[in-house]
């Protein structure tokens, strides 16, 4: 499915800009991230190789929260479980004493788990999709998702405007009906990619400028 697919014409605003419209300052941040998630793509966040400026990287997915995503990878993807020698320290009682010897006996490793290979596989078995399609699995990663507050929640990414894919389906609606039967996947802010950056402009024959039409400015931005 196309990212194409998911946008809409919007209003004049141009979002994630900096708030005078030249370069971002640190304050901006908050600003920007209180504009997302979305529900449908605005045409001009998609990037466009022959526009001078590059628009923040949005991913689709869902927030999920350690916890509930580490539930439902032992009952649905128990073969994606990365597992450390030693039992993980309870954040709420860092001092609990544990037994020298159960740091000899495997557990399962939350962080490992959650942003291993492992469980993108058990996710592709799950969905029946093949592990070595390269183009289907860089859609799918474990990636921190913010609210419109700053608050980051862990969740799963299926798609990205600079991919310019997200899952097909039926598939995209099998992990729905797993991970948020009652709420579509949004889109996200990238933490490592969301202000707007300069680019140098790839040259295109007219004839095919003229065939691209799919550049939509409602607004205008300057990023220094």
């Amino acid at each position: 499915m196309s990212v194409a697919d998911k946008t809409t014409a919007g209003s004049p605003q141009v979002l994630f800009a900096p708030a005078d419209g030249k370069a971002y300052k640190p304050e901006d941040r908050d600003l920007v991230f209180s504009q997302q998630p979305l529900h449908m793509l605005q045409t001009y966040l998609l990037p466009c190789p022959t526009s001078r400026l590059k628009p923040p990287e949005l991913q689709y997915g869902w927030r999920i929260g350690r916890e509930k995503f580490m539930d439902l990878i032992r009952i649905h993807f128990p073969d994606g479980i990365t597992c450390s020698l030693g039992p993980e320290v309870d954040e709420e009682d860092p001092d609990l004493c544990i037994p020298p010897e159960e740091y000899d006996r495997p557990y399962p490793d939350t962080h490992a788990t959650l942003f291993g290979a492992a469980l993108i596989d058990s996710i592709l078995k799950y969905l029946g999709l093949p592990d070595a399609d390269q183009n289907i699995r860089s859609l799918l990663k474990v990636d921190y998702l913010s609210d419109n507050h700053g608050r980051a929640e862990v969740g799963l990414v299926v798609g990205s405007t600079y991919l310019g894919d997200v899952l097909e389906e039926p598939h995209y609606s099998k992990l729905k009906a797993l991970i948020s039967p009652n709420e579509d996947a949004m889109w996200y802010l990238s933490f490592d990619n969301w202000r707007w950056r300069r680019q140098v402009p790839k040259q295109v024959s007219k004839r095919k400028s003229k065939k691209s039409a799919t550049k939509a400015t409602q607004g205008t931005v300057t990023v220094s």
